[in-house]
């Protein structure tokens, strides 16, 4: 770091520190005091362009309608009856490919793939739930919402034990 850094970062202190020391004395009758007006301005112009040179890199309409920016997340999490697995469907966007996949709660390792629309002739299916002895899922496609919590769409049954 050279002479020319040490003593901007000085002078951005000194400045940070007068801004501060006004507003802790409360003699806000300073501002009329053109020589502080002065640091201040300069001192937000400067933080303003800090915000404006820290992106190196180019924002594009491939970069953000491509996935880019897009996060990873959890899509229907469900706890399994024996309290020891969850399950979550898992959408791989590259493949079109969906999965219900079963995981351990102690690991968080995937224990098995239960369903995937590749294994299966329903295109893509969106939502799923267990029966409750959880031997069969209920798979649902191409859901319209109707009003709140109603849905309308194609719904399939899908028996694991046979597979």
């Amino acid at each position: 770091m050279g002479l020319i850094e040490k003593l901007r970062g000085y002078y951005y202190f000194a400045t940070i520190y007068e801004v501060l020391l006004l507003f802790s004395e409360g003699d806000l009758n300073r501002y009329d005091d053109v020589a502080f007006m002065r640091k201040l301005v300069l001192f937000l112009l400067v933080l303003a362009q800090c915000g404006v040179f820290a992106q190196s890199k180019q924002l594009t309409l491939e970069a953000i309608w491509g996935g880019e920016f897009r996060t990873e997340g959890l899509a229907d999490l469900r706890s399994m009856n024996d309290g020891e697995h969850y399950t979550i469907l898992n959408k791989n966007r590259q493949t079109n490919e969906v999965t219900v996949d079963k995981y351990e709660y102690r690991s968080q390792e995937k224990v098995a793939t239960l369903v995937s629309s590749s294994e299966i002739p329903i295109e893509g299916f969106s939502s799923y739930s267990f029966s409750d002895d959880e031997s069969k899922l209920l798979l649902a496609t191409d859901l319209e919402r109707v009003y709140r919590w109603s849905r309308l769409g194609m719904y399939y049954v899908y028996d694991m034990s046979a597979k």
